[in-house]
């Protein structure tokens, strides 16, 4: 029986189906602004520009983003004992 693959995977560029490579896009959305821009040659890829790319970038060391999780506890939290 063959693995399926999901198909959200099977389009994403790169992906190899054995001796075959799917087909790429020519064009991609910019997870900034939503621009559409080429990703063959692209140098600033998966952005459209490296305005977009930067702004991107500032988010993250702005903490803009958060990955979801409990707090992480702290020295302060447990006393300064280290957890004992």
């Amino acid at each position: 029986m063959r693995e399926k693959i999901d198909p959200r995977v099977a389009a994403a560029p790169g992906f190899f189906c054995g001796p075959f490579m799917t087909a790429m896009p020519t064009n991609i959305p910019c997870p900034r602004c939503g621009k559409e821009s080429p990703w063959e040659g692209n140098p600033h890829r998966p952005f459209c520009s490296g305005r977009c790319r930067l702004i991107d970038l500032g988010a993250w060391a702005g903490e803009e983003y958060r990955i979801p999780g409990g707090r992480k506890p702290t020295e302060e939290d447990d006393g300064g004992n280290g957890g004992r």
